[in-house]
């Protein structure tokens, strides 16, 4: 299995730091809709969202011969839940 890394780079040309500019700027732009959802979801929500992804992302290679855009987003969206589930499970420690 190819990391996200590796997905970026090998479809979309994006290095490390471009991959992460943009999932940034994406994740302010929908932070404007969704806000801290995510957040009031808690683990279990975050892991249903990222299970949704990952079997989308199963799929990389017709997402992006259908849609190159919305496979980098699905991609982008993968690496934001995980980031999301870090925050929420290092509060739970506490």
């Amino acid at each position: 299995a190819m990391s996200c890394k590796q997905l970026a780079l090998q479809y979309f040309s994006l290095h490390a730091n471009e991959f992460i500019v943009l999932a940034a700027d994406k994740q302010l732009q929908k932070n404007v809709y969704y806000g801290d959802m995510w957040y009031k979801r808690g683990i279990i929500g975050v892991c249903r969202d990222m299970g949704r992804k990952i079997i989308r992302i199963n799929n990389i290679h017709s997402m992006i011969v259908e849609n190159k855009e919305d496979a980098l987003d699905n991609i982008i969206d993968l690496v934001i839940f995980c980031v999301f589930y870090i925050v929420l499970a290092r509060e739970k420690k506490k």
